[in-house]
């Protein structure tokens, strides 16, 4: 047994915060990069209306939207999370990252460790760690995605008319053949 319960739960609690922050401000900067590329595209304009910059941008974002949620698979820092909680909380004293660092021997604590377990369990009562990571902060991120996909969409719409205002409208070009009524 590493630490005491409640000290476990409210360390989760403020971890699925920091996971939740962290995948807002990726998946911004995800779409904020597919955007950019597809500004890029739009700028230069490819020969002949060319699909190949929308479908390059349109893969940029989901790649980048995979990405994002395969980095949701590794584990917050533990140790930096508790750095943060203990700066924001400088009444810890180092005593966070202390219990996290204490191990049970022969499946007991001995009264150091239980004391300092006890004080640690008494402040997370007392007080919310999830304050150290605050939440208009995972809102702010919130906001920064959906303006960031907004923009990517924007570009992508845009892009799909690259090389001709009417790309997707226009006929095929004639011949060059006139025929005038009444020629035989």
């Amino acid at each position: 047994k590493a630490m005491h319960k409640q000290i476990q739960q409210r360390l989760r609690t403020t971890a699925e915060r920091q996971r939740t922050l962290r995948f807002w401000r990726e998946q911004a900067v995800s779409w904020g990069l597919a955007a950019l590329l597809g500004s890029v595209f739009a700028a230069t304009e490819a020969p002949g209306g060319s699909w190949l910059p929308f479908c390059l941008v349109a893969e940029a974002g989901i790649a980048g939207t995979i990405w994002v949620n395969l980095r949701q698979q590794v584990p917050i820092d533990l140790r930096g999370m508790v750095r943060q909680i203990e700066s924001h909380f400088p009444e810890l004293d180092g005593r966070l990252i202390t219990a996290q660092e204490q191990r049970q021997k022969q499946g007991e604590w001995n009264y150091l460790q239980s004391r300092l377990n006890d004080e640690v369990a008494e402040h997370a009562t007392r007080h919310t760690w999830g304050a150290a990571l605050p939440r208009r902060q995972v809102v702010l991120g919130q906001t920064m995605h959906w303006l960031a996909l907004g923009v990517f969409l924007t570009v992508l719409w845009q892009l799909r008319t690259t090389g001709s205002p009417n790309l997707l409208t226009r006929l095929p070009s004639q011949s060059g053949v006139t025929v005038s009524p009444g020629d035989v």
